[in-house]
């Protein structure tokens, strides 16, 4: 099993995200307990919160990465 490419990784976190994201809309609070009928704070939408905050965080520092590449730094003069 081959890793995924910088390029690949970020079409997997995005798409990871944009799941996370339909997910947590189907899970919209109404009052006291949650449109899936758990009371609140419901686990399935603590759960996704977490593994959408995981993928923004990585995808950030891969793309941050990416931009910033690698600096040469010359011994001073």
């Amino acid at each position: 099993m081959s890793g995924l490419s910088s390029a690949q990784f970020v079409a997997y976190a995005r798409e990871q995200i944009r799941t996370a994201d339909v997910i947590l809309d189907a899970h919209t609070a109404h009052g006291t307990m949650c449109s899936c009928g758990r009371t609140l704070p419901c686990s399935v939408t603590l759960t996704i919160t977490r593994r959408r905050a995981h993928y923004v965080h990585v995808l950030a520092r891969v793309v941050t990465n990416r931009a910033i590449g690698r600096a040469r730094v010359r011994p001073g003069t």
